[in-house]
């Protein structure tokens, strides 16, 4: 589990063999931002580009989504055979210029290339992958801003008077936030968490993925240089101190508890999914862990606005901590039960029961 990983280690990825993994990703505007930042810390440092090796540089969106999909370069690929001539629009017929398609047979009794059907699947997807973004993207862009008065609230310059004024303000734009949320479809509304999740990751000091914090850009290689029978990327693992997130060994099982609780469930689960781990935990841990609502260490004001998925190292440590000082915590034997086929591994892995 990455964060549990990242509690106890810095890691870089060293060799890569780029291409987008086939699961939920992030906007490539941020990808594009986390790219130059990470070629101006190799400047610093003087760490030069090795040619041939360098990771392929992002082109631009154009007609595309700005969240990336694994087959949008199957549809780049497409358009490119089609529009140079390689691949024609019309079985039997020669390659020419592409023409409007239609829906149902054409009156020229001609049909469409098993190639130029696939493009237009695919472009049909991205038009909706457009019109649903589109709709969240001023919801995104409100939340930003909302997600900024927080911190600047967190200034320590400011009078009194400013930080309760801008606190006013972020309530009233929150709650106008939240009723216009709450009118989304399960869809757009999940998109919306994941894209603001996101960004907020990305605007914390420092990031919260370990890869918006590397040192340099990986090398990249191709599949003959490695035996790679899957999706596979070379780390470099360095231990961090054993006083960054001092933990017991009893403080460490109850870190690889939650953690597994929390990170196993899949969508943009907040920290009430604490209930479902032991009744009363979310009442009597989450109060007591300030950087939930530290929007300078990653938190936020509101403290259902905080999902699982962009949860910092750090917090899982407080949770943790704190979970081993509460009176009414349950018995380990008692919450693994509720781990199912998970039970046998958390249980080998904490050596608890033999």
């Amino acid at each position: 589990m990455a964060v549990l990983l990242e509690a106890h280690c810095h890691v870089e990825e060293v060799v890569g063999f780029g291409g987008h993994a086939k699961g939920p990703q992030r906007e490539e505007s941020i990808d594009r931002a986390s790219r130059k930042r990470v070629h101006d810390r190799m400047k610093v440092l003087n760490i030069p580009p090795i040619p041939g090796r360098e990771i392929d540089v992002l082109r631009d969106t154009g007609e595309f989504s700005d969240v990336p999909r694994y087959w949008h370069e199957e549809m780049r690929d497409l358009k490119d055979k089609l529009e140079s001539g390689k691949v024609s629009q019309f079985v039997g017929h020669p390659p020419g210029p592409l023409e409007k398609s239609k829906t149902g047979p054409r009156k020229d009794g001609r049909k469409y290339t098993p190639e130029f059907r696939r493009y237009e699947y695919l472009r049909h997807i991205v038009k909706g992958q457009n019109d649903a973004l589109r709709h969240v993207q001023d919801l995104v862009a409100q939340q930003a801003e909302i997600d900024a008065l927080d911190l600047r609230s967190h200034d320590p310059g400011l009078s009194d008077e400013e930080r309760e004024a801008l606190l006013r303000e972020y309530d009233t734009r929150n709650e106008a936030l939240k009723e216009k949320v709450s009118t989304l479809t399960y869809n757009k509304r999940n998109q919306f968490l994941f894209l603001t999740d996101d960004r907020h990751a990305f605007s914390m000091d420092p990031p919260l993925l370990s890869w918006d914090n590397r040192t340099y850009e990986p090398l990249t290689a191709s599949p003959s240089e490695f035996y790679n029978p899957r999706e596979l990327a070379l780390l470099d693992f360095q231990a961090k101190l054993p006083n960054t997130l001092p933990l017991t060994s009893e403080q460490a099982i109850y870190m690889d508890l939650l953690g597994t609780a929390l990170f196993a469930r899949k969508g943009p689960q907040n920290l009430r999914v604490l209930k479902t781990v032991a009744p009363g935990a979310y009442e009597a841990l989450v109060p007591k862990v300030e950087e939930l609502r530290d929007a300078s260490q990653g938190g936020r004001r509101e403290i259902d606005g905080v999902r699982v998925r962009a949860m910092t190292a750090r917090m899982l440590w407080r949770l943790a901590v704190e979970w081993g000082e509460w009176p009414f915590r349950p018995e380990l034997r008692e919450v693994l039960r509720g781990f199912g086929k998970n039970q046998f591994d958390l249980t080998r892995r904490v050596g608890i029961f033999k």
